[in-house]
């Protein structure tokens, strides 16, 4: 498990499924990136767009289209989302093509996901990379990862609740 030491956000993860590949705490981020033998998550909880997750997500997009090498991203509008509806902040799924270092060409799909985690200050960005072919197998196991994303209550008490079902008596 991990607790980035700044903001808060926790999460645990199956290490039979997941390793971690690295981790850095610097003054206003806190960064996680965990990964499986097909893919990579990077958790990043930081100080910016004043907590405004909309604005994270449209810079996040043009990030993956000014890499070096990137020729193409295409919104993929089609696809299933890793994170529920009702927990999930501003998302996207991007299919992009980039041509490597080496001269080969890379077909990849990139998950982003920006959550406010202190209104007004800061964000956590998500993000999914996987080839093409490694986004439906390794689907279920970047879902359950996500699924145990915890906020800070601070973050939580500024989100609206959703509505609960009451038992009848």
């Amino acid at each position: 498990s991990w607790q980035g030491p700044t903001f808060g956000v926790r999460i645990h993860w199956d290490p039979a499924v997941w390793s971690v590949e690295g981790e850095s705490n610097d003054e206003g981020y806190d960064g996680l990136q965990i990964g499986t033998p097909i893919s990579t998550v990077f958790l990043e909880a930081y100080d910016g767009f004043a907590g405004d997750a909309e604005a994270c997500l449209a810079a996040a997009e043009q990030e993956i289209s000014e890499r070096e090498g990137v020729s193409e991203v295409v919104p993929l509008t089609d696809r299933p989302l890793p994170v529920a509806a009702d927990v999930r902040g501003e998302a996207g799924l991007f299919g992009l093509t980039a041509a490597l270092p080496d001269g080969t060409s890379y077909r990849g799909v990139e998950y982003v996901e920006c959550r406010t985690v202190r209104p007004g200050e800061a964000v956590l960005e998500i993000t999914w990379q996987a080839v093409t072919q490694a986004f439906n197998e390794d689907f279920a196991n970047v879902e359950e990862l996500l699924a145990a994303i915890e906020l800070p209550e601070a973050s939580i008490a500024a989100t609206p609740a959703a509505p609960q079902a009451t038992p009848v008596a």
